[in-house]
């Protein structure tokens, strides 16, 4: 099982200083991926800034950015999203939202529009990303747009998008997706409110293909004690508690198996909860990185390097490596 973090809300006025400890976390253990989105604003602001700045910040992690997709024209999130790949030298993970009723009516448009651009839209995308010059002509989109009386627009028959990606196919991962033919590989991932006995049917197999990655969006919190875990769990808001990961270092671990045992292979947890301290989410993201993840990124490791004491967790050198160890 592959552990990411996120999604972090681009838009959160106390950000910076969270994801820069998070990121950096994240990355000196071996998380695969930090998820950034717009929340629940009206319009949203670009996760894309926010992921360039998270670029800069680290070299291994990969990006994974959540724009809302539908509502302007698709060639604006192709070329931001190609800038961001190359910023990050090929890390960008492409996980598109649809708009919601309320950021649709932002821009005067009908859900049911905005959900067609939304699907239309990733039509275009892996096509501006590609080297080859093309055109499209959709029931929302024209690519190139012909403007009557315009004779050098006119003339025109293909476009070619810049810059392009540093990647040669930018990954697309979508949460809850419909039976949709698409250009491209997706990757389904399952909602954070998703319960265990769905997880199966959301991450089933399509088009008769497996899917190697089976990603799920999950609350975690990890603490010291089954006590504190319980007094952390009371402060938090907004939290689905039928589908929020929450317990001790054992507790943890047993319901992460049983995500396992449903069929998802790589969890994505929003660990900067609100209703929690900056300190006591930080120090949930240690207990994870360092005493939880181990156990299902190296199960055929001995115990002695998978399991770590809370003492441990709290050092930059823990386990095997911990100083005094014999090697």
């Amino acid at each position: 099982m592959k552990f990411s973090l996120g999604p972090y809300l681009s838009g959160a006025t106390d950000l910076y200083p969270t994801l820069r400890q998070h990121a950096a976390l994240a990355e000196e253990e071996g998380f695969d991926s930090i998820w950034i989105e717009p929340g629940n604003q009206s319009c949203g602001a670009s996760p894309f800034v926010v992921g360039a700045w998270v670029a800069r910040q680290t070299k291994a992690l990969r990006i994974a950015v959540r724009p809302v997709v539908g509502l302007v024209h698709p060639l604006y999130a192709a070329e931001d999203a190609a800038a961001l790949d190359l910023i990050s030298n090929g890390r960008l993970l492409f996980a598109p939202l649809a708009p919601s009723p309320t950021q649709a009516a932002v821009y005067a448009l009908d859900p049911n529009q905005a959900r067609a651009a939304f699907w239309e839209s990733l039509e275009v995308l892996p096509r501006a990303w590609s080297p080859e010059p093309f055109q499209h002509s959709g029931e929302r989109w024209r690519i190139p747009a012909h403007v009557g009386g315009n004779r050098e627009v006119a003339a025109v028959a293909e476009v070619s998008v810049t810059p392009k990606p540093a990647q040669t196919i930018v990954p697309i991962w979508l949460e809850e997706i419909a039976d949709q033919s698409l250009p491209a590989p997706v990757v389904q991932v399952a909602g954070r409110s998703t319960p265990v006995e769905e997880i199966a049917e959301r991450l089933r197999p399509r088009d008769g293909c497996v899917p190697t990655v089976r990603a799920l969006l999950r609350d975690v919190v990890v603490a010291e004690t089954e006590q504190e875990a319980a007094n952390l769990s009371r402060l938090l808001e907004g939290s689905d508690r039928r589908c929020l990961i929450c317990g001790d270092v054992e507790q943890v671990v047993a319901q992460l198996q049983g995500l396992r045992d449903a069929g998802a292979n790589y969890l994505v947890c929003r660990i900067a909860l609100s209703g929690l301290s900056p300190e006591e989410s930080l120090n949930s993201l240690r207990l994870l990185a360092r005493a939880v993840a181990p156990r299902f990124r190296m199960a055929s490791f001995p115990g002695e390097i998978r399991v770590h004491t809370i003492e441990e967790t709290q050092s930059p050198v823990i386990g095997y490596l911990r100083e005094g160890a014999a090697i």
